[in-house]
């Protein structure tokens, strides 16, 4: 019998054969387990919940990590003109299309992921021009209120800081 033109052909669990049908149920199951279990991090795998704030006379300022990766961010303008952007293209945090010699201010609440706590997390800055740029790192592990780990200013076009190995015991992922 041929199915009509409107029926649409189905093939279910139930029309298998026994042995067939426990044999796909277990490998479904066991799948779903699997990614469960690389979904979930385990506490002290190397994560840190941060804030960094910017502040810049710059027209654009790009922030890099040594020592941890940036997984994810969420980027807000706190002060600036408005043609301001934040944005991250690979593992680069940019502040861009700020008016020269004009305050910006930016915030990027970020996760590094591959935070060993026995190595430090270095911060490269670069400035399109030798205007004082701040950086200011906060701990977000407590998710009720940001601490404040480290304060840097730079006063040239690049420059390199490095946060204390509190940076990630203080915001380690639990």
């Amino acid at each position: 019998m041929r199915p009509s033109r409107g029926t649409a052909i189905g093939f279910t669990l139930w029309r298998m054969s026994p042995g067939l049908r426990h044999a796909v149920a277990g490998l479904t199951l066991a799948a779903a387990g699997l990614s469960a279990a690389v979904d979930d991090p385990e506490p002290g795998e190397g994560l840190a919940r941060v804030r960094v704030i910017v502040a810049t006379r710059a027209a654009s300022v790009a922030i890099t990590t040594r020592d941890a990766t940036v997984a994810s961010y969420i980027p807000a303008v706190l002060a600036g003109p408005a043609s301001l952007a934040v944005s991250r293209t690979g593992q680069t945090l940019q502040l861009s299309r700020n008016i020269a010699g004009q305050a910006a201010e930016v915030s990027f609440d970020i996760i590094l992921a591959d935070v060993a706590q026995s190595r430090v997390v270095t911060w490269n800055v670069t400035a399109d021009s030798a205007a004082e740029t701040s950086l200011e790192v906060y701990s977000l592990a407590d998710s009720t209120r940001a601490t404040l780990v480290d304060r840097f200013v730079a006063t040239a076009t690049s420059a390199q800081f490095a946060s204390a190995p509190s940076l990630t015991l203080m915001s380690t992922l639990a």
